[in-house]
C-alpha cells in the first residue's frame, strides 16, 4: 500500500492516519480516536504494536514500522512474526 513518506506521530492529521488506524483495526487494535487523527488512542496501539514485534517504543510510525508488507500477515518475506511491519509507508 503507498502512503505518504511521512513519520506519523501524535495530533497529526490526514489520510495517511485514516490507512494507519485501518491497518491497525484489521490487527485487532481499539481505537476511539476521531477517524484520521493520531490521537492518545491511535499513539497507544502503536506503542503496543512496537512492544509485541520487539520495536523500539518510540509511539511513531517510521519507516521501521511503516515499512511495505510482503505477505498476507505484514510480515516482510521469510521474516518472523517479530519482524512484523504495518505496510504503510514506501
Amino acid at each position: 500500500m503507498k502512503q505518504q513518506n511521512r513519520k506519523l506521530a501524535l495530533r497529526m492529521r490526514g489520510e495517511d492516519v485514516r490507512r494507519l488506524q485501518a491497518a491497525l483495526g484489521h490487527l485487532g487494535f481499539s481505537i476511539a480516536d476521531s477517524e484520521g487523527y493520531f490521537g492518545k488512542t491511535t499513539r497507544q496501539a502503536v506503542l503496543t504494536f512496537q512492544e509485541q514485534h520487539d520495536l523500539e517504543p518510540t509511539g511513531v510510525v517510521d519507516e521501521e514500522v511503516g515499512s511495505p508488507a510482503h505477505d498476507a500477515h505484514g510480515h516482510p518475506a521469510g521474516a518472523c512474526p517479530g519482524q512484523q511491519r504495518l505496510g504503510l509507508l514506501d
